[in-house]
């Protein structure tokens, strides 16, 4: 199989820390690129730039193609969202993160001809090695319940996502309504072999949350109609829906991947179960853990067993004897790492003991925002930070926004990537993070 990260660099903006910072601070390339150095030969991950390329130095592109193939695409990817005006206009232009979340896909289509693909985000961190991750995933096809990773071995996934872009381009309500036709299961449904389970009445408000998401101000969103709402308003529906303003701050969390939700979970997009005999632990969020799975419920391998037992043996993490395929270095994750660095390292701070994931894209985090990015938040989701702590956790954020606009190395600033992958995969290991002591939910690591 192919391996892909594709990856944008954005333009120059005033506002905007420079594009080679953010496409530092953004990704782990560089850390993986050293990282995956201990397997030595064998298949290569193909890292794909898009965007604003010429800032990015020779070095580091010497750096990442010692241990990956590197590819400039920016034309190819531009000329992607020439064919998707709307979506590109709506999403405010071609390198926010939103519409890239969304063309990206297409671009690693005309790339590969739809031939089997893995497609990693470019914040992963490799655990195992890529020739293993292909003979694993052979013939399978599924997202890991978020696209921060797919394995695509079927092309009908590609030609899904194309058709359900081209839907959403000329109007977002007959697209998404298409993917809520039919009555929802019930939360406890059990699912027709083969099938993935769709929305229950738990997951109700993600439909909210998800038609807004991929909404703009002036595009309307839909929900499903219920016994408190007007028939005219059924009937101007089509009977499906109900037509409704956007809540304006779900669409700062996540569009693509709720988008994805809507289109595996009515069949469109095909989605193969794992089942327990697979070799690794796919984790598309590490602070959730042992919660196995985000945007898409699955129907087997939802958690680890707890307590869960972590070591590291010759440079590969294991949890209950099985290695995770990959670390998914989000920002929430990352800033357990750095608030754990900094408490050890002796930063002035109140009785904190279990290290919270305290950033939450900018923010700290609170309940109300968490379930907008997390339809099972109720299922052992985000544990947000205790109000004792958020003003320290503010200062935090703030502190981290210092940084980036300083001059301090990379290797030094408690919030970078190079100083974390220094830290926690050099000079130690997870197990600082993985112990019943520190992390935020009780019980869940062994003592």
């Amino acid at each position: 199989m192919h391996h892909v990260s594709v990856n944008f660099v954005p333009p120059p903006a005033p506002d905007r820390p420079a594009p080679l910072q953010q496409f530092r601070r953004s990704t782990w390339l560089l850390e993986n690129a050293r990282h995956v150095k201990r397997f030595g030969t064998g298949e290569k991950l193909c890292v794909v730039l898009v965007g604003h390329t010429d800032g990015i130095p020779k070095s580091m592109i010497e750096e990442l193609g010692d241990s990956f193939t590197v590819r400039i695409e920016t034309l190819l990817y531009e000329q992607i969202c020439d064919c998707f005006p709307s979506i590109v206009q709506a999403f405010g232009g071609r390198y926010q993160i939103f519409t890239f979340a969304f063309m990206r896909w297409l671009l690693i289509e005309r790339l590969f001809g739809g031939a089997p693909v893995l497609c990693y985000d470019g914040d992963i961190l490799h655990n195992v090695p890529l020739d293993s991750l292909s003979r694993a995933f052979r013939g399978i096809t599924r997202t890991a319940t978020s696209t921060a990773f797919a394995s695509i071995s079927n092309p009908d996934w590609f030609k899904a996502w194309a058709e359900g872009l081209a839907r959403l381009e000329r109007d977002p309500r007959p697209a998404l309504g298409r993917s809520l036709a039919g009555p929802p299961h019930a939360a406890d449904d059990t699912p027709d072999e083969g099938r993935p389970r769709r929305l229950g009445d738990r997951a109700r408000t993600a439909i909210d949350a998800a038609f807004a998401a991929v909404s703009r101000p002036g595009w309307l969103t839909a929900r499903r109609s219920g016994p408190g709402d007007r028939e005219e308003d059924r009937s101007a529906a089509g009977g499906d829906a109900v037509v409704k303003l956007a809540d304006p701050r779900a669409f700062e969390t996540s569009p693509e991947e709720y988008f994805a939700k809507f289109l595996i979970e009515t069949g469109a997009l095909p989605q193969d179960e794992l089942d327990d005999t697979f070799p690794f632990w796919i984790v598309p969020q590490p602070h959730l853990l042992p919660r196995l799975y985000n945007f898409v419920e699955t129907r087997s391998l939802n958690r680890i067993a707890t307590p869960m037992r972590y070591r590291r043996t010759d440079g590969t993490d294991y949890i209950n004897d099985r290695p995770p395929a990959f670390w998914h270095m989000q920002k929430p994750f990352m800033s357990q790492l750095s608030l754990l660095a900094l408490l050890r390292d002796g930063i002035r701070a109140p009785d904190v003991q279990r290290i919270h994931a305290y950033n939450f894209y900018g923010r700290v985090p609170s309940e109300d925002r968490v379930s907008l990015i997390d339809p099972y938040h109720s299922d052992g989701g985000y544990d947000v930070v205790p109000k004792a702590q958020a003003k320290f956790a503010k200062s935090l954020i703030e502190r981290d926004r210092e940084r980036m606009r300083s001059d301090l190395p990379a290797e030094e600033n408690p919030f970078h990537p190079a100083f974390l992958y220094r830290y926690f995969f050099e000079r130690h290991d997870l197990s600082l993070l993985f112990n019943d002591q520190r992390w935020p939910k009780p019980g869940c690591w062994r003592a």
